[in-house]
């Protein structure tokens, strides 16, 4: 079960520090030493979605490709119903390859809220109350997590 806490928890980073079509820039940041990657879509600060590449080597956690396969479809499932919100695995030789995407233009901010990805403190509003995630807080966060972003 700690195995399980563990490699869920690495999921879950990946998938709060998390793309859709929309206009604007994109900043792509990568940790060092890793497959590790998050890009962020923003227009100005308006974070419009994050999505994050990750492979973990099952053998740190001591997992089998059949073990992490059932876990990794499950939390697949777990999460399925949160709008905005895709994540794809694919487990292969001992590595467990993840993309997580949260596209905040399609997302509820009080489901995801609830379901622990943002806090109330991550909203901001504009000068017409509608609320969005700073992309500049956000790079921050990602920053201060290891990654270099360009």
């Amino acid at each position: 079960m700690n195995k399980l806490k563990v490699l869920m928890a690495s999921i879950l980073f990946v998938s709060l520090v998390g793309c859709s079509g929309s206009s604007g820039k994109t900043l792509t940041c990568t940790m060092k030493d890793s497959n590790n990657k998050v890009e962020l879509k923003y227009d100005d600060d308006v974070l419009k979605s994050i999505t994050a590449t990750q492979e973990t080597d099952l053998s740190t956690y001591g997992m089998s490709d059949e073990e992490t396969e059932k876990l990794a479809k499950e939390f697949a499932e777990s999460l399925a119903e949160i709008k905005g919100y895709t994540y794809t695995y694919k487990v292969k030789d001992g590595k467990l390859s993840e993309t997580t995407t949260l596209d905040y233009e399609k997302a509820d901010f009080d489901e995801l809220i609830k379901n622990n990805f943002l806090t109330e403190d991550d909203l901001k509003k504009d000068d017409d109350k509608k609320q969005y995630i700073s992309f500049k807080t956000m790079k921050e966060s990602i920053e201060s997590s290891g990654y270099t972003c360009k």
